[in-house]
């Protein structure tokens, strides 16, 4: 009603948001809208019926819970949240895989609830041509928090840490969880929070990079959050214990973000110039003088080096993209930031690793040269971003003639880095 009448407020903002056309969950699906539909109520009607069996369930005094947005993160998560606050909360699984042990009549009105509103889905469905899909998918999305918030009631849980805020639902699913008492916390990751949080619902907000909170000036007309805290990026103590001194090896380094094995899998894209900007970034590194830079080291993407023979695919890519270079490769069985002191200087178009390099204390260059839209503009980080090719060589003359100390100081980056995180590293 709030939508359809343009009442403008977080009910508003939270449905708006909630059929908006791009979503990562949409990737790889059909290019059939009507069968997608369908597609989602299948599995929407399954995950009521079906018991997951991934979550950990500790029942105890702690009355809060991690709620995940993916497999592979779930120990990242967890580890974050316990060296960030101290402590771990007792309740764990994926939002994708609600964990329920209900009766069959319970089964039965989360169905006939999802029955009820399905029509109305459909009107919607009908109506909206160009965001079809994003409609579709929340018939999944109800029986997650439904079944979600059903847990949480069952365990006293008033207290949740949310990964995948980045999603359609998420200020959907914080109002729903307001409406039960819960305060949710959205933990967002060290990219610009302008792409995916221009509307925010939560109780609290927790940055992982300095210039998120100077974002969150320019944005917090749309933003309904109580509370706002600074945290440092994922898995810092780590990043911190594997800072090396050490002389480099390459003068190099180039951070990537997979571009062509997400073209390969189909996974969703912005349009934004994401995809575009790593290519053209490739491109312009094969042609920097060899008298600046000769020697390149390649620090792939999780993505690129999931088992050996795609590790040998990517080095491949890089031979063929690279043919001006002496083209190196990061181990494939270490993280990057692990290897990350073997190269003097890295740059990176669109890369969280970027971010990870910084709170290290490494020089680091953002260059999103195809980017259409300027994330960084106006921000302290800015100094460091290149959006035109020229410029960027520039930046790395500069920076390949400087120390590290004295690149943050000249870049005004001092902040950014891990000796401003001690009360979270003690």
């Amino acid at each position: 009603m709030h939508f359809t009448f343009k009442i403008e407020g977080k009910y508003y903002d939270s449905f708006s948001n909630l059929i908006r056309p791009h979503s990562y969950r949409l990737g790889g699906i059909s290019k059939s809208q009507v069968k997608n539909n369908l597609f989602f109520l299948a599995k929407a009607i399954k995950m009521i019926f079906n018991r997951s069996q991934f979550f950990e369930w500790d029942l105890g005094e702690n009355s809060s819970a991690i709620l995940h947005d993916s497999k592979k993160a779930i120990d990242i998560n967890k580890k974050y949240i316990a060296d960030v606050t101290g402590y771990l909360p007792n309740l764990h699984f994926l939002k994708s895989q609600p964990p329920h042990q209900n009766s069959l009549k319970k089964r039965l009105k989360t169905l006939s609830s999802l029955g009820l509103i399905y029509p109305f889905l459909f009107i919607i469905w009908i109506i909206f041509s160009k965001r079809r899909n994003s409609i579709s998918l929340i018939t999944v999305n109800f029986s997650e928090w439904v079944l979600t918030l059903q847990a949480y009631k069952n365990n006293n849980v008033n207290r949740v840490y949310y990964f995948g805020g980045f999603e359609n639902d998420a200020n959907f699913f914080s109002v729903l969880a307001g409406k039960f008492e819960i305060k949710l916390t959205k933990v967002c990751s060290p990219n610009p929070i302008s792409i995916y949080y221009q509307k925010t619902i939560a109780d609290t907000f927790a940055f992982s990079v300095p210039y998120q909170r100077e974002e969150y000036e320019q944005l917090k007309c749309n933003w309904y959050v109580n509370k706002l805290v600074d945290w440092p990026p994922f898995h810092f103590k780590e990043l911190v214990k594997a800072i090396n001194n050490s002389n480099p090896n390459f003068e190099l380094g180039f951070l990537s973000s997979g571009t062509w094995r997400r073209r390969e899998r189909g996974d969703f894209c912005r349009g934004d110039g994401e995809y575009e900007t790593e290519e053209k970034l490739i491109n312009f590194i094969n042609s920097i003088p060899n008298q600046l830079v000769n020697d390149i080291m390649v620090f792939l993407h999780p993505n690129e080096k999931e088992n050996t023979d795609l590790f040998e695919k990517a080095k491949g890519f890089y031979y063929q993209k690279l043919k001006n270079k002496k083209v190196s490769f990061a181990p494939i069985d270490k993280p990057s930031y692990q290897n990350f002191y073997l190269a003097d200087l890295c740059i990176s178009g669109y890369s969280s690793s970027a971010q990870e390099r910084i709170f290290m204390g490494y020089k680091t260059l953002l260059a999103p040269i195809a980017m259409q839209n300027k994330y960084y503009e106006g921000l302290s980080i800015e100094s460091i971003v290149s959006y035109g090719e020229e410029n960027l060589l520039k930046n790395i003359e500069k920076a390949l003639a400087t120390s590290n100390k004295a690149f943050f100081e000249a870049f005004g980056l001092e902040k950014y880095t891990y000796q401003n995180y001690q009360q979270f590293l003690n």
